[in-house]
């Protein structure tokens, strides 16, 4: 969702999880964004959902940033899918988005590690929309 908010011109996303494991998530596909063309980025979300070996993964791994990297002790964590994802699929970025999140995606989002219910204690700024998903899994 932070991708789609900046991709279409949202100027500054903050994100926030209960994990840095969603900040790593998150870094590892705008680092990859940054370093790949159309067809390896859409071959690389492809590989990372299947948990299948990409060579373009230790490029991304060194250019993450460090508190994202440091949580990388094994090989990426798999990905759970229902259906087989193909690098065809309607769901992965066609060249005019990546294009758009190339232009807009520039840094990493800034990410605030906090449960829902503590989320307000760090907040320091006023924001237009507030999109929060998933929810349930903090209650």
């Amino acid at each position: 969702q932070a991708l789609f908010y900046a991709q279409n011109g949202t100027r500054q996303v903050d994100t926030f999880d209960i994990t840095r494991m969603a900040k790593m998530i998150q870094d590892i596909k705008t680092t990859a964004l940054r370093h790949m063309n159309h067809t390896e980025y859409k071959q690389f979300l492809v590989d990372i959902c299947r948990n299948t070996p990409n060579p373009n993964t230790s490029k991304i791994i060194a250019n993450m940033p460090d508190d994202s990297r440091e949580l990388l002790t094994a090989p990426l964590p798999p990905m759970k899918f229902k259906t087989r994802i193909t690098i065809d699929n309607p769901n992965l970025p066609t060249w005019t988005e990546y294009e758009h999140m190339r232009k807009n995606i520039t840094q990493p989002f800034n990410f605030i590690c906090a449960p829902l219910s503590t989320l307000g204690k760090h907040i320091t700024k006023q924001y237009d929309i507030i999109n929060v998903s998933n929810i349930f899994d903090n209650f």
